[in-house]
């Protein structure tokens, strides 16, 4: 079976089968089809449909691409609404605390603004503290407890959506109904396929149209109401669907805290006409159709008391208080972000508006923060952090050079004063840059590259004060053919196992990715925290090639197994005293990153393997170190290379392929320590032998 055949096949109008829609869904999940040909695919579903059965067997098959929630254990009221997404769109924000005061359980995962709808997910945060990544334990615990839960979604619920969703968005195939029925979110959330895998007995539907949604014309909205509800049945599922108006924005606040703010108006009686009429729509079909109300009187009724009553605003207050947020922000509104321009627009007449664009207003919403213009709008904010940090390298690499001279005449607290008021500087420039000029990214780019040039300037006139051989006469600068050599000869190597270190990660990140945006920043907190313990691991590896250096230079031989013994014995105590310390305190540090329990965990099982055994790593490097000061720049790199890199690739690709689990991944850092370090040892166990029968010669000469 090829794509190409199957793109050919559907661009002629023919009705693909099951077989062939389990190998595009799971092929393209597993990456093994290209971005072009499922946007080749797409672009043939757009224009030539999808039948009723493949647009059923397409979501069963998106379904079943990932992960499938299980939640019985809340009973049989579960249930969950999606919208097709709209402009000023915060019905959940009401709807969902209506329903849990009414008895229901809303376990509700949804999604981040894309284009000119604005997400979910997005007006949440605006709530100091406010966590929407958590455990599926977490998620059950709090839909029982408080009645409605809204959650991120796991990046393994439905990952075929996810992927296609967003190839989508970039492909002007969005609005093709096969597709947004099957692939599920419009923009907000998702609608089928999701749904189905988040696992509520009872879903309904808001679909959109108007100017201001991605089905513009009432029978297309209808039509895909018609399709998604017929999906739902089929899947077992208590479905109902409403169309719903989008000619122009939902009640009267547009851009997430503002829309929050509106949200919790509703909920304490404020009249947001449209706004809690289409609530108590939504609500009343899930109150039926749940089994939580007999008739729609009786359901229109006890919503409309949740309100009156204050138990929907309590609800919501709860829900912020369970995933972490301030829930005195839901009573004080004051507490919530604050636009820092406020900019009035009068009329220069009196009169009536007779219409308004409300994809206008939320493209301008978008434009000021209210969301994602594309699906690369993170990685466009790393390529311009990348680009202003690059201009900076050549000032890194002066003060590494410079540092490094000071450093191999034993002073080692000038270079760290440098670095120090370099560290200060870059604090206050950020502070500057990005909280007095809202300079963002760049901001944070630029403020670097001046503290690097700062450290920089100071190291580089040090060495032109400095007298006797380390003087630098910036006048006779040039290049020494023999010392470039020999610079080259003990350089390049451990050079080039840096950069085979950092291709060697990125493979490792790339494995870390799949597991979810919850174990990516779990990881990087640990990341973090193991960064102290390396940095103060490392530096008796660099003490161990110094004075190893000195003493060889010098022809001490006798001296090199104390330095190598005292550089081994502070690399333990430290992995001992501070790896060991930040795995036993890891839960607690790791707070310091994130309020998130399940970020938390995640962070967890790496830095207990990691901090836990990183003294093995404190002894390979210095091991390598002591190598490389005896005059052996190449031997270490080699074995750093197969030891550390290699062997972590092929683990990546077998072994970790037998089990994929984050622990399976992590382990092979502690394994490639151990291996590297005991080939290390041989290796300068020969070198030292060698130079003990030198150093025997020398003395009889």
């Amino acid at each position: 079976m090829h794509m190409t055949d199957l793109i050919e096949k559907k661009k002629q109008g023919q009705t693909l089968t099951q077989e062939e829609l389990h190998f595009i869904v799971h092929g393209y999940t597993a990456g093994d089809i290209p971005d072009y040909q499922m946007s080749a695919l797409m672009m043939a579903i757009y224009f030539r449909g999808m039948t009723p059965e493949e647009t059923a067997q397409l979501t069963i098959e998106m379904e079943h691409s990932g992960d499938v929630v299980d939640l019985s254990p809340l009973g049989e009221h579960t249930a969950d609404k999606h919208s097709t997404g709209g402009v000023g769109d915060k019905t959940s924000l009401v709807l969902c605390p209506m329903v849990a005061a009414c008895g229901g359980k809303m376990a509700k995962m949804s999604g981040r603004g894309l284009g000119h709808t604005g997400g979910t997910i997005d007006k949440l945060e605006s709530f100091p503290g406010f966590s929407t990544a958590m455990t599926p334990e977490k998620f059950l615990e709090n839909a029982e407890n408080v009645g409605f839960v809204i959650a991120g979604q796991t990046a393994n619920l439905a990952p075929a959506d996810k992927k296609m969703y967003a190839l989508r968005d970039v492909t002007a195939t969005v609005d093709s109904i096969p597709l947004i029925t099957a692939s599920i979110p419009l923009i907000v959330s998702s609608i089928m396929a999701k749904k189905l895998a988040s696992g509520a007995r009872t879903i309904v539907l808001d679909v959109k149209t108007g100017s201001g949604a991605f089905m513009e014309t009432e029978e297309s909205a209808f039509e895909l109401a018609r399709q998604m509800v017929s999906v739902g049945k089929h899947a077992g599922r208590n479905m109902a669907a409403v169309v719903t108006d989008m000619d122009q924005p939902l009640g009267f606040a547009v851009g997430n805290a503002l829309e929050v703010k509106e949200a919790i108006s509703v909920l304490r009686g404020a009249d947001v006409p449209d706004l809690r009429e289409l609530c108590l729509v939504l609500g009343t079909n899930i109150l039926v159709r749940s089994g939580l109300a007999e008739t729609e009187e009786e359901a229109r009724a006890r919503l409309e008391k949740s309100i009156e009553s204050g138990a929907a605003l309590d609800k919501l207050a709860a829900m912020v208080r369970a995933q972490g947020g301030d829930p005195a922000a839901v009573y004080d509104t004051s507490l919530l972000p604050q636009a820092p321009v406020v900019h009035t627009v009068k009329a220069p007449c009196d009169g009536y508006i007779a219409a308004m664009e409300a994809k206008d207003i939320g493209l301008v919403s978008m434009h000021l923060g209210g969301g994602r213009a594309t699906k690369e709008d993170v990685i466009d904010l790393s390529a311009l952090y990348l680009k202003i940090y690059f201009i900076g390298m050549p000032m890194t690499m002066l003060y590494n050079f410079s540092s490094a001279l000071l450093r191999a005449v034993g002073d080692t607290k000038r270079p760290l004063y440098c670095l120090a008021a370099a560290g200060i500087i870059n604090v206050v420039l950020n502070l500057v840059f990005v909280i007095g000029f809202s300079m963002s990214v760049a901001g944070v780019a630029l403020a670097t590259i001046i503290s690097e040039t700062v450290s920089a300037c100071l190291v580089t006139a040090m060495l032109v004060r400095e007298k006797g051989a380390l003087h630098l006469d910036l006048h006779k600068l040039g290049f020494h053919a023999g010392a470039l050599k020999q610079i080259l000869l003990i350089g390049l190597p451990a050079g080039l196992q840096s950069t085979v270190f950092s291709l060697s990660n990125v493979v490792i990140q790339s494995a870390i990715n799949s597991f979810g945006s919850t174990v990516v920043a779990g990881s990087s907190a640990s990341s973090n925290l193991e960064g102290f313990v390396y940095t103060a691991m490392n530096a008796f590896a660099q003490a161990a090639v110094t004075f190893t250096s000195q003493n060889m230079g010098a022809r001490k031989y006798h001296n090199l197994d104390r330095v190598m013994r005292n550089c081994l014995l502070c690399a333990v105590v430290t992995g001992i005293l501070l790896g060991g310390g930040a795995a036993l305190a890891g839960r607690q540090l790791l707070h310091f990153y994130s309020s998130d329990e399940a970020v938390i965990a995640a962070g967890y099982e790496r830095l207990w393997i990691i901090c836990g055994t990183y003294l093995l790593c404190g002894i390979m490097d210095t091991l390598a170190s002591s190598l490389r000061g005896l005059g052996y720049s190449v031997l270490p790199m080699v074995v750093s290379l197969i030891g550390s890199c290699l062997l972590r690739l092929v683990w990546i690709a077998t072994i970790f392929q037998l089990n994929r689990t984050p622990f399976m991944l992590y382990i092979s850092y502690p394994i490639s320590w151990v291996l590297t370090a005991s080939v290390h040892l041989i290796c300068l166990l020969v070198v030292r032998r060698k130079l003990q029968k030198k150093g025997q010669n020398l003395q009889a000469a």
